[in-house]
């Protein structure tokens, strides 16, 4: 094993360490009961297949909020209006449930391209501020989420409920796992989205290592210069990027209009849901309402920063959000902790996990740096009475790959360079 392993393992350990010791410390220091919460999560046997898969339905849409603004960091560009795309994509899925007949299976597809279509059109105008007038991204996307905050709470539809069974919903896995688990229950709690959230991360982490998007990404945020040179267009990139970004998060919220309501029910990024969804209920959980969406906009940084804007990485962080989410739920009351302090001491569990990324990441990119800086130089000594030769020319290595891809770290550092 190599320094860097053992570094980057012991660095795993420590942030385990620290997240143990702050949720010992919060429930100490906020006068819960230890023990009974425990208990609590003991008794829901949180790790069984059904209340895994349910965790994994519910991570889904945590992890397409994710996807999407990691799309925009690895080209430098930070969307912050996912929330705003979200409500847009899922109040446009509604409408075309509420007004287009069709077959089923060609419902659902007009559905999802309806959903993409309108979370890229609420990117659009940013992304042309940006590309025109060089209107920092941040600023108008947060913007554009406070607006369609606002619309979506003044349309009568979006306050509507949509029906238990939608006309062309997101199904469950029952059937293609069938022969793989016959007469287990864990395959109806597991929706479409969650395969689909899956292939979006593989695809990402394809784009990025085997194609030659990725080092021109790279090239584009390090060197800027010598990308322009090389043929990079810059602009168009990031425009590219922050619409596509808008389009995946159109898809975010079709899960919980169309089919399991409230995947995220507890402290992170409640805003409209009132009780948690069952650890292993239903497979027919009723959809809510456009306005009861969660706030992906907060739950798509925590991923991405959890998950450093790596697909292993953002999969792993959205899957431990929902554990933890769920969790809080259950121990939170039985703890005698109140609502605002199980979500403290949430923040303060994602802060440590963040923490943890920063200092693996440092361990290892130092390493390396000091691993290809070392001079590679030999002293020549001759012994004395003996004519000195000229040391021979250094030999030239060819230059290595970097052992870990770019991170959340390099495309914030370059986002407005």
């Amino acid at each position: 094993m190599t320094a860097v392993g053992v570094a980057a393992r012991l660095a795993g350990l420590v942030a385990a360490g620290l997240a143990v010791a702050l949720a010992w410390t919060g429930l100490v220091a906020f006068g819960g009961s230890v023990s009974g919460s425990a208990g609590a999560l003991a008794g829901t046997a949180l790790l069984r297949p059904e209340p895994l898969a349910v965790a994994a339905a519910g991570a889904a849409p945590l992890l397409l909020a994710g996807l999407a603004l990691a799309i925009g960091l690895r080209a430098g560009v930070i969307n912050l209006g996912v929330q705003g795309q979200a409500l847009a994509g899922a109040l446009a899925a509604v409408l075309v449930q509420d007004r287009l007949r069709a077959p089923a299976g060609l419902l659902l597809a007009v559905t999802v391209l309806a959903a993409m279509a309108a979370g890229l059109a609420w990117a659009l105008l940013p992304a042309l501020l940006r590309a025109w007038r060089g209107v920092p991204e941040a600023i108008t996307t947060v913007l554009g989420s406070f607006v369609a905050v606002a619309l979506i709470a003044a349309m009568p539809l979006a306050w509507q409920p949509p029906p238990a069974r939608p006309r062309a919903g997101i199904g469950n896995l029952a059937v293609p796992l069938r022969e793989i688990a016959p007469g287990a229950a864990w395959p109806s709690l597991l929706t479409w989205t969650v395969p689909v959230a899956l292939l979006g991360a593989v695809a990402m982490v394809l784009v990025l290592r085997a194609s030659r998007v990725g080092p021109r990404l790279r090239a584009m945020l390090d060197q800027p210069r010598a990308a322009l040179l090389a043929g990079v267009r810059p602009r168009l990139v990031a425009t590219t990027a922050l619409l596509l970004s808008g389009a995946v998060a159109g898809l975010v919220g079709l899960q919980d209009v169309l089919a399991h309501g409230a995947p995220v029910a507890g402290g992170l990024g409640a805003v409209g849901t009132s009780a948690a969804a069952p650890l292993a209920g239903p497979a027919t959980l009723a959809p809510v309402a456009v306005v009861h969406l969660p706030d992906y906009g907060l739950l798509a940084v925590a991923v991405a920063l959890a998950g450093r804007a790596s697909g292993l990485g953002m999969v792993l962080a959205a899957f431990a959000l929902e554990l933890l989410d769920r969790a809080g739920a259950i121990a939170g009351p039985v703890a005698g902790l109140s609502p605002n302090r199980v979500i403290a001491l949430q923040v303060a569990l994602v802060l440590a996990a963040v923490l943890a990324a920063r200092v693996v990441r440092g361990v290892t990119v130092s390493y390396h740096a000091r691993g290809v800086r070392r001079p590679a130089r030999k002293r020549v000594e001759e012994p004395a009475g003996r004519k000195a030769t000229a040391p021979e020319p250094p030999v030239q290595e060819p230059a290595e790959e970097p052992l870990l891809e770019p991170t959340i770290d390099d495309a914030t550092e370059g986002a407005h360079a």
